[in-house]
């Protein structure tokens, strides 16, 4: 009897340690991903008021954005490699608040932004903070009109910051119903060069797509 009483113990003690090795386990992964990854919680929280703020018209979530306690990136630049530097850190930016199915490759929205703005030197880039040419028929909202064609019906609409003008880029091509084939391509795991293939309606240009992939080339050096 007591050789049984003494076998009991024993198993009952493994059984306690491995208990403890097990809870250990649990808070010792706790603390790592508490420490190491980013506070869920907050992240969605931050998401949730960016979504909340895009889904309102005339492009209220710029001011949303603008008023929530985030810092945003100055965006300096003095030459073509800092203004392309200026877009990555901009993109960095706005990628910790918009999911990850709505981002779009830094290297087609800086060759995007290039093209578009003359790396930062267009007149719709300087009085604007307008990057990507992006037209509004809403003459209510901050716009510009072309310095050559001051009455025409449209204007290109103007933000606060260049940021905010990247935020508008991002927008358009996650809502707009032309771009429903490049949030395909992304769906799929296109590259930056396939996606820009996607991108004929975003201008009159018939070289348009051409122009795009030769920037990301030269980029992607």
């Amino acid at each position: 009897m007591k050789i049984v009483k003494k076998t009991t113990k024993r198993k009952r003690f493994k059984i306690f340690l491995i208990k403890v090795g097990m809870i250990s386990a649990v808070i010792l992964s706790a603390f790592i991903y508490g420490t190491f990854q980013s506070n869920f919680i907050v992240e969605k929280a931050h998401h949730q008021q960016i979504a909340d703020a895009i889904e309102q018209n005339n492009f209220e979530w710029e001011n949303k954005l603008s008023q929530m306690d985030l810092q945003e990136p100055s965006f300096e630049f003095t030459d073509n490699d800092s203004f392309v530097s200026a877009i990555y850190q901009c993109v960095d930016y706005l990628n910790l608040y918009i999911t990850r199915a709505e981002r779009i490759p830094k290297l087609l929205v800086a060759a995007q932004a290039a093209l578009e703005s003359e790396w930062g030197n267009s007149y719709f880039a300087i009085e604007g903070n307008a990057l990507f040419g992006i037209k509004t028929y809403d003459l209510a909202r901050a716009h510009l009109k072309p310095r050559n064609r001051p009455n025409v019906k449209w204007g290109v609409a103007s933000y606060k910051t260049k940021c905010q003008s990247v935020m508008g880029y991002i927008h358009l091509l996650n809502t707009g119903s032309h771009y429903e084939k490049f949030r395909k391509v992304r769906k799929n795991g296109g590259n930056p060069y396939q996606l820009a293939d996607t991108l004929f309606h975003y201008s009159e240009n018939g070289n348009y797509e051409k122009l795009v992939k030769q920037i990301i080339k030269k980029l992607d050096k």
